[in-house]
This record gives structure tokens, sequence and C-alpha cells, in this order.
């Protein structure tokens, strides 16, 4: 018992010095794959084991969602967020919309699969979003509603709170 705590401390100690380092986008990032990888590790074995893979899961899942953001270079956020914008806007459900970046061969997609309306009356879409680049691949479901001003505003995943 004594040991995990210590492990979980020297952890706690250890991640805050590397979110101070990040961005936001790298900070969803992470916590989206912590997630992700969390959720798939748990479902292996049981007890103790259980709690080791669900461990090692959200730490693999954490680094890689770091890795990713860290290579997505202004270039590349700027076709994605292009693209975000037009799909939100115009994209017909279940139709995926790419992006692709040449500079860097970094890519992605966004596919609607869901229109409704959320809280206030607003506009919502649920959208899958894919990103490929050199270092991995990431998919995330998200939610993004559309504000007065006619902005997109992500609710829901590593983008949360993201305007397009």
């Amino acid at each position: 018992m004594k040991k995990t705590i210590l492990l979980v401390a020297a952890l706690s100690v250890s991640s805050c010095t590397v979110v101070g380092d990040m961005d936001t986008d790298e900070k969803y990032m992470t916590i989206a794959g912590t997630a992700i990888g969390g959720i798939i590790g748990y479902q292996f074995g049981d007890g103790a084991l259980r709690l080791l893979s669900t461990g090692v899961g959200a730490a693999i899942g954490g680094i890689s969602g770091l890795t990713l953001a860290r290579n997505m270079t202004t270039s590349d956020r700027w076709a994605f967020d292009k693209t975000a914008a037009a799909t939100l806007d115009h994209g017909p459900t279940g139709q995926t919309q790419g992006w692709n970046n040449p500079e860097t061969g970094n890519n992605g997609s966004f596919t609607p699969v869901r229109s409704y309306k959320g809280q206030g009356g607003f506009t919502c879409r649920d959208v899958y979003i894919t990103v490929s680049g050199n270092e991995g691949f990431q998919l995330e479901k998200m939610s993004a509603c559309q504000q007065p001003d006619g902005a997109w505003r992500f609710v829901g995943g590593w983008k949360s709170g993201a305007n397009y």
C-alpha cells in the first residue's frame, strides 16, 4: 500500500512539471489519450492486474496524445481548423471531409454523425475526428455546438472549448 501511495505521489509531482510546459491543445490531447488508454487497459485482468493494466494503458495513451499534439505544426492546425469550421457549418451527416498538409504529410478527417438541438436551443453536432501523422493516429468522437455569434464550440473531447 505504501509503495502505491509513493508511486502515485511521484507521478503526480512529475506530471505537474510536464503539464506546465504544455499548450492547451497538448493538454487536451494528453487528457483524452490518458482517458482512452485507461479505458482500454481496464478491460484486462482483475484486481491488482486490472489496476496495473489501467495505469499502463493510461500512461501509453497520455504519451500518445501528447506526441500527436506536439507534431501538429501551425500549418497543420490551420488546415485542421479550416476543415472543422467548414464541416460543422455545411458537412452533410455521414459524409467525411478530409484535410491534408503537404508540408508535413499530416492529415485527418471530420465525419458528422448526428445533428441535434443542445442546451439553449443551439444547433449541435457529434463528429468523428481523425488526425494522422508521422507519430501516430488519433480517433476521437466529439460534440460541438454553434454559439450565438455563429462560431462552433467543442463541448467534449480533446478540443473542448476551442472555437471554430
